[in-house]
């Protein structure tokens, strides 16, 4: 049998020739350079589809530069997610 570890990675190599498949050369090319090759395209789909916050434990394969979207790892991600419901929390007490 497969252990945790390796069953995890299966579905990330999965997941990554997905989304290579879906998005072509076409939809990489003007993203090059700010993301590693393999991540490229998990990059390109997060901006495809609008996503404001890409989250992950890699940042070092993923360049700044983008105006549309911010890379951070999860902890950073839940604390802008607690400051912005403490922010609406606020704002309807008033």
């Amino acid at each position: 049998g497969l252990t945790l570890e390796e069953l995890l990675a299966g579905l990330r190599e999965q997941r990554k020739r997905y989304i290579q498949k879906r998005y072509g050369n076409a939809d990489l090319k003007p993203h090059a350079g700010l993301a590693h090759p393999e991540d490229l395209p998990i990059l390109v789909a997060a901006l495809r589809e609008g996503c404001r916050w890409l989250v992950t434990f890699n940042l070092r394969h993923y360049r700044p530069g983008h105006p549309d979207l911010t890379v951070l790892r999860p902890g950073e991600f839940v604390l802008r997610v607690r400051d912005l419901l403490t922010y609406l929390g606020a704002e309807e007490e008033e």
